[in-house]
């Protein structure tokens, strides 16, 4: 097992010479750091943790409780949202809501007629599509990022 050394993140800031130009390799460093102190304190050990170690920690968490996360799940033309919503519903803490952009795509009703067969699966109000006849892209999708 390796040592987890912390040491200090220098500044940075604007003009970085690392292509941080926003500076925010401090603000992840100080967050791996703090997760490296946390997880330390919880084994007793500054040692990186094995898988088991890592398992075997308790947990805040009671399977049924829901998460507090929204999924966005995108498609237009793709072949993959039933399998994407079978690992939804498989997951262990589902998610608080699942929402499925469907920006003016030519296959909407068949997306549709898929969501309606695995609302069952999940909790009512959670597995929702978000329609529109105007394919707002990428553009779209980040507002609903922000909005949820």
């Amino acid at each position: 097992r390796t040592p987890l050394p912390c040491p200090p993140a220098p500044p940075r800031g604007p003009g970085a010479a690392d292509g941080d130009p926003a500076g925010a390799l401090p603000t992840k460093r100080a967050a791996k750091h703090q997760l490296q102190r946390e997880v330390g304190a919880l084994t007793g050990s500054a040692d990186a943790p094995t898988l088991t170690e890592l398992l075997a920690m308790p947990s805040e968490r009671s399977p049924g409780d829901p998460a507090d996360t929204t999924v966005i799940l995108n498609h237009w033309k793709r072949d993959t949202l039933a399998v994407q919503l079978e690992a939804l519903a498989s997951q262990t803490v589902h998610p608080t809501h699942v929402w499925v952009c469907i920006f003016r795509s030519p296959r909407e009703e068949e997306y549709v007629s898929l969501i309606d067969s695995y609302r069952s699966r999940f909790k009512p109000g959670t597995l929702e599509p978000i329609r529109s006849a105007v394919n707002f892209k990428y553009y779209g999708r980040f507002q609903l990022a922000l909005q949820a």
